[in-house]
């Protein structure tokens, strides 16, 4: 009688190992169906990182604003999302927290758009195919902007107020399998309680 395989299945087992096969290429193939579905959209794969912009005469203020989605009970392993800064500019994007610590990605021609605009768009995506994926509120990303016609001393009320009023809107949200995932996409100013939708 032979022993226990690597990877826990007794040998003599061919259904056993069949169904942990069938379950590896389920996993695989939707993360390349996932794959396919970003590619297909054209909003990412451009550019990783940053962007750095100028900043236009009178008062401004620079505000980090964490982005959250709660993903519930289900694994978080992909997200893309809309966000336009109205009349605010979008100088910087970082990671989040767990695995979507490194900087997400986003198209560089909506956030630099053709035609000059005191709103910027920006569309930013990332995926994991890491083994534990965070489930619940997860930071997946900082924003990083600079609010025109913002005074320096403004209050945390009311820079949530501004923020409240520009428009973003989760894309997708999927599991490991590439399931869509009934997610809620939140924006906080850095450092304070409380989300806007």
């Amino acid at each position: 009688m032979s022993s226990a395989s690597g990877h826990g299945a007794p040998d003599g087992n061919p259904g056993l190992l069949r169904a942990a096969g069938a379950k590896a290429a389920r996993f695989h193939a939707g993360l390349v169906g996932l794959l396919l579905l970003f590619l297909i959209s054209g909003a990412m794969l451009f550019a990783h990182g940053a962007s750095l912009r100028t900043t236009p005469a009178g008062p401004a203020r620079f505000v980090p604003v964490d982005v959250y989605i709660d993903s519930g009970a289900r694994p978080l392993a992909a997200y893309q999302f809309e966000f336009v800064a109205k009349n605010a500019q979008i100088v910087g994007l970082e990671g989040g927290d767990s695995v979507f610590k490194d900087a997400p990605y986003y198209d560089p021609a909506a956030l630099h758009p053709s035609a000059p605009s005191p709103d910027e768009r920006i569309v930013v995506a990332a995926f994991s195919t890491a083994a534990d994926l965070p489930r619940g509120n997860t930071r997946i990303a900082r924003l990083h902007l600079m609010m025109n016609g913002m005074a320096p001393d403004a209050t945390p009320a009311t820079i949530g107020e501004t923020l409240n009023k520009m428009p973003r809107k989760l894309l997708v949200a999927t599991d490991a399998a590439g399931e869509s995932i009934d997610a809620r996409l939140t924006f906080r100013q850095s450092g304070l309680q409380g989300d806007t939708q």
